[in-house]
């Protein structure tokens, strides 16, 4: 599911982009500020950068400035002053382009029935410990319990988590998924609650939290285990209460959030390394997932790894598949790194090719 990020002031302009680019298929985040951009910008690298009609050319030098040459295309959904109506449909011409450019499917209705299919277009696999996986979240999309999932690093974690919302109730509403490992332990109290203004320093203006961001909706806690463990208290607080409070505020707000979390650790591993609290392992763990290792799903790596040779022809116009000694390849490796280390092989290996047989390569290049 490509990303997006929107820097723009208004909170109309960002509600209504925040609706319509998840309504279109896409996850999306937005900004209010050069920092917070910046800072989001970092959690997850966006496929594309919005800029709304608050923000303009001085916005786009800056941005660029800062990310530097990795800087994804940044677009201009709106211009300063342009009628409300006339931005909202330049920003639906903006997204529909987005999503032809990047071939975005329907996201799963929000009226999936128990009995109806959910959307699992961006899984690949039918080996039976993934058709175990849909069945699982096609059962935990239908409640509002928090669900823990619990797998190797690369195996798909975030891919389940957008799965669960897209097929529940709550898919009309904001999916917020963010990084705790990639947050500082001073900030994270900061950045899941909000703040007040002039609660700490450089805090120039109030600011919304994502448990705000995400309420009616989803927030996704990707590597829970990394967050500081005075951070889980009040995280558990707000679990259990459905209620939190900002830095440096002094009023209860409520929260109507699901929290899927999710772990590459052993949470027992974890608790005996107090890396998570056992209480609110058990408020998290109420539904947890395992999700399968790549070693673990039989003839799926040779799918997936067809389907990304099929994605690079596209992109490139080559005819290439892979070699019959390729495939066997591919069957009997373990696959340490799961499907990140699989599409990096295939993507290392097409690029390395001079034929239209792929020989994949399954030792990395070294630097020495």
């Amino acid at each position: 599911m490509p990303h997006l990020l929107l820097l723009e002031t208004d909170l109309e302009f960002i509600t209504a982009f925040l609706a319509l680019a998840r309504q279109l298929g896409f996850s999306a985040v937005a900004a209010k500020s050069m920092q917070d951009a910046l800072i989001r910008y970092h959690q997850k690298v966006p496929d594309a950068i919005v800029l709304g009609p608050g923000s303009g050319p001085l916005q786009e030098r800056e941005l660029k400035e800062k990310i530097g040459d990795a800087a994804p295309a940044i677009y201009t959904a709106a211009r300063p002053g342009e009628p409300a109506a006339q931005a909202q449909t330049q920003l639906r011409e903006l997204l529909e382009r987005l999503r032809a450019r990047h071939r975005v499917g329907h996201p799963c209705s929000s009226d999936c029935s128990p009995d109806a299919a959910c959307d699992f277009a961006e899984f690949i696999g039918r080996s039976p410990a993934m058709q175990k996986l849909y069945n699982e979240i096609r059962k935990v999309a239908r409640t509002d319990l928090p669900v823990l999932l619990i797998g190797e690093s690369g195996t798909g974690k975030e891919l389940a988590a957008r799965a669960i919302h897209r097929c529940s109730t709550r898919s009309e509403h904001a999916y917020v998924p963010i990084n705790c490992s990639a947050i500082s332990g001073q900030l994270i109290e900061s950045e899941l609650f909000g703040h007040e203004k002039g609660s700490f320093t450089g805090a120039d203006r109030q600011r919304q939290g994502y448990f705000e961001q995400a309420n009616n909706g989803t927030l996704f806690l990707d590597e829970v285990t990394e967050m500081p463990v005075e951070a889980q208290t009040k995280l558990l607080r707000a679990l259990e209460n459905g209620e939190y409070m900002k830095v440096g505020g002094s009023e209860l707000h409520k929260c109507n959030t699901r929290i899927i979390a999710a772990t590459n650790r052993s949470p027992s591993r974890a608790i005996k390394d107090n890396k998570l609290r056992e209480d609110l392992y058990y408020r998290l763990g109420v539904f947890p997932i395992k999700i399968p290792p790549l070693r673990d799903r039989g003839e799926d790596a040779i799918l997936i790894a067809r389907h990304l040779v099929d994605e690079l022809n596209k992109e490139h116009g080559h005819h290439r598949e892979l070699s019959v000694a390729s495939l066997e390849k591919i069957a009997h490796y373990r696959w340490p790194g799961n499907i990140r280390e699989l599409r990096n092989a295939v993507l290392r290996s097409y690029i390395m090719s001079n034929t239209d047989q792929i020989d994949i390569n399954l030792e990395p290049g070294r630097i020495d």
